[in-house]
């Protein structure tokens, strides 16, 4: 008997996946008073606001509102990416051990809800090439200020305080602007070019 073979046939279809659907919404701070940045006689540093406020404020919102929080946290994970990375192979294993994941994702955040970032950069002891960076670690943006600008209109210190509200409890401490000195820790402050503002930049979504 004759085995006759049957040819069964599949009609394969590929079917492309949809593309997510992103939604963007801004902030609503229309109606917001900015504090003013005010030098203060006989303070070295120099606040946004009463103690700070500006920073606070924006904290608020941020914790205040899921939504706020959720538009914050989708922009800071784009502008985190794939991490800090370099094109050259020999200082990747640098690269990843002075600016840990957990650090970098930190100050992106700052980025966006506070237009700025601040780590501190630890050198080791040493002078000349002997001296080299250690460690980069992220400062809540909140707890740094700047000095009064120099007779030239830089900023050669920032002062690093836990809580602005009790200064005479957290006492204030001095550190160089980052490649200003030969000290052990120096503070980076990361921001944009600051407009009408000498000593803050404001994040993109405060009118």
């Amino acid at each position: 008997m004759a085995h006759q073979n049957k040819r069964r046939n599949h009609n394969y279809r590929h079917t492309k996946p949809k593309a997510k659907e992103v939604a963007i919404s801004f902030i609503e701070l229309s109606n917001y008073v900015m504090p003013e940045v005010k030098e203060n006689t006989g303070k070295d540093w120099v606040l946004f606001g009463k103690n700070n406020q500006f920073f606070q404020d924006l904290l608020e919102r941020y914790n205040g509102s899921p939504t706020n929080a959720a538009i914050i946290n989708g922009y800071s994970q784009l502008i985190y990416g794939k991490g800090l990375t370099t094109s050259n192979i020999e200082l990747t294993d640098t690269v990843k051990r002075l600016f840990p994941k957990k650090e970098v994702r930190k100050v992106t955040k700052d980025l966006k809800l506070f237009g700025s970032g601040a780590v501190q950069v630890i050198y080791s002891k040493g002078r000349g090439a002997l001296r080299k960076v250690t460690g980069v670690f992220h400062i809540p943006r909140q707890s740094v200020a700047p000095n009064k600008l120099n007779e030239e209109g830089d900023i050669t210190h920032y002062w690093h305080c836990q809580d602005w509200k009790q200064t005479n409890k957290n006492v204030p401490e001095s550190y160089p602007a980052f490649g200003t000195s030969k000290e052990e820790i120096e503070i980076l402050v990361i921001e944009p070019d600051k407009v009408d503002n000498q000593y803050y930049a404001l994040p993109d979504y405060v009118p």
